[in-house]
């Protein structure tokens, strides 16, 4: 089955330490790895 497009926001890097951002994660990777490994 092929993925829907999805779009993995990495720019939140640039903001890092931005009081009004907060501080970046990985969540959408996390979700990511584990949709494509089935675990």
């Amino acid at each position: 089955m092929p993925m829907c497009f999805t779009h993995v926001d990495i720019a939140g890097s640039a903001t890092e330490g931005h009081p009004l951002y907060g501080s970046p994660t990985a969540t959408p990777l996390v979700g990511l790895y584990k949709y494509m490994t089935n675990t």
